[in-house]
């Protein structure tokens, strides 16, 4: 069973224009039992998320999509998507150690160090994210190695589904680099709106904060139906198969409890 695990909310701000409750109404009405959440830097919108989702049957996937520097948190050319995943309770206070971390380190983006995560992965998973993501690093294969051997199974390489030419040729490299690791993929997404209708609305939103918009037209919240259309072309059947597979098995790895009876500051 296909799961939206790569979404950006309105909490991505100038970027995501999907509000919470429109992002899970979607996936309830797809009949998606499992939704995920990265926004930009921020874990601002996961307890909300958490609890719009726990409300509707929705299995709910924690998570932030960060920026990854690789060896000069003060150079603005260094820098590169990740995501970052709540696997458990502990993953979940990690989660926003890693994002206090990257803003107090903020240049021009809150960055993240290998060393960081190193210091504070226990509980996490990381995907590779978009094709801004550290694959496309001169030397992604060997940052992709590097995350292999610290995490384990619980890193991931992001496919996605996209009529965008550019990710589609980003997803060859993906591969390329999956295969030779033999790291399990995941198909994304990375919707920013929730249904195809909203496109020129989102573009709108996106111009706001800058004028480089995407090339695409798929960055919605997909069934898995168009996930699979999108995605066959570039990777392959049984690719889209088994990367469909491994975002359910990803999303059901993650189950983390947060304890609201007491006060915690």
């Amino acid at each position: 069973m296909f799961v939206n695990l790569h979404n950006h909310s309105s909490y991505s701000l100038f970027d995501g224009f999907q509000s919470i409750e429109e992002m899970v109404a979607r996936a309830k009405a797809l009949g998606q039992k499992a939704l995920g959440l990265c926004d930009h830097g921020t874990t601002s919108g996961l307890y909300h998320f958490r609890k719009v989702c726990s409300e509707n049957g929705i299995h709910p996937v924690m998570g932030v999509e960060l920026y990854f520097t690789t060896y000069n948190i003060k150079d603005k050319q260094d820098i590169y998507h990740i995501g970052v995943w709540a696997q458990t309770t502990k993953g979940l206070h990690n989660l926003d150690k890693l994002t206090t971390l990257a803003h107090q380190n903020f240049y021009s983006k809150p960055r993240l160090t290998f060393e960081m995560i190193q210091q504070y992965n226990e509980g996490i998973v990381i995907t590779s994210a978009c094709c801004g993501g550290f694959l496309s690093h001169p030397d992604g294969f060997q940052w992709a190695q590097k995350f292999q051997s610290l995490l384990g199974d619980r890193f991931y390489i992001e496919l996605f589904a996209t009529d965008d030419e550019k990710v589609s040729e980003y997803n060859q490299l993906a591969l390329s680099i999956a295969k030779s690791l033999d790291v399990k993929t995941i198909l994304s997404v990375d919707a920013h709106y929730a249904e195809p209708s909203k496109r020129e609305i989102h573009k709108k939103w996106k111009e706001c904060g800058d004028d480089n918009y995407f090339s695409g037209s798929t960055y919605y919240l997909m069934s898995e139906d168009d996930a699979r259309e999108y995605a066959v072309d570039s990777i392959g059947t049984e690719i889209v198969r088994d990367s469909i597979a491994n975002t359910h098995e990803l999303a059901m790895s993650c189950s983390v409890e947060i304890d609201t009876k007491t006060k915690h500051y």
